[in-house]
C-alpha cells in the first residue's frame, strides 16, 4: 500500500499509524504534492483519491479549491505510469462542483477512459453529492472486482454518464 499527502501533519500521522501497527514492510508513506514525489517504482492495481471538488468554493483552501482544475490536470497527466495493466482509479468527486464531462477530455488525453460513474448517495446538504468515477487505461480489460452494478436510471440533474461496467474492455 502507498499513502501520500501534501499536508506534512497528515503524513506524520500516517507514519505513526504505520509504525504502531508494524506495517512498515507493507505500507509506504510519502509527502507529495499530487504524484510529484512518488517513486517511479510504485505500481498500483487500485488508486483511490479524494481531490478538491470545486473551482470556486473557498479559493486557496486545498481541501475544496482546485483552480482551473490544475490539480486534476496534473494527476491525469501523470497517473498512467503508476497503473499496472488493468489498474483502476476510483476518484471521489462532487456533482455539485463537477461532472464526468468536466474531466473527460483530461482523462482521454492521458490515454485513460471512464469505466464507471456511481452516485454514492444524494445527501440532504446542498453542497454534497458524492460521485465515484472509475477510470482505467484505454483498452485494458476491466477487472471483475471493478464491475459495479449500474443503476437503471440515474437522475439527469446529477450529470453521471452511462457507465461501461458491463464491457469486457475499457472503452
Amino acid at each position: 500500500m502507498c499513502l501520500a499527502d501534501v499536508n506534512p501533519e497528515a503524513v506524520q500521522a500516517r507514519q505513526r499509524t504505520v509504525a504502531q501497527n508494524r506495517l512498515a514492510e507493507r505500507v509506504a508513506v510519502y509527502h507529495s504534492d499530487n504524484l510529484d514525489r512518488i517513486p517511479a517504482t510504485e505500481q498500483w492495481d487500485l488508486v483511490v483519491g479524494n481531490p478538491p471538488h470545486f473551482v470556486d468554493i473557498l479559493p486557496g483552501e486545498l481541501r475544496f479549491d482546485d483552480q482551473d482544475w490544475k490539480l486534476h490536470r496534473r494527476f491525469f497527466a501523470t497517473i498512467r505510469r503508476f497503473l499496472k495493466p488493468g489498474g483502476i482509479i476510483a476518484l471521489l468527486e462532487n456533482n455539485r462542483g463537477s461532472t464526468a464531462e468536466t474531466f473527460r477530455n483530461m482523462i482521454e488525453a492521458a490515454g485513460l477512459s471512464i469505466v464507471s460513474c456511481t452516485i454514492a448517495r444524494v445527501d440532504a446538504r446542498p453542497i454534497l453529492v458524492p460521485t465515484i468515477f472509475g477510470i482505467g487505461r484505454r483498452g485494458d480489460a476491466v477487472p471483475d472486482w471493478a464491475r459495479l452494478p449500474v443503476p437503471s436510471r440515474v437522475p439527469t440533474d446529477l450529470h453521471c454518464p452511462p457507465a461501461h461496467t458491463t464491457a469486457s474492455r475499457i472503452l
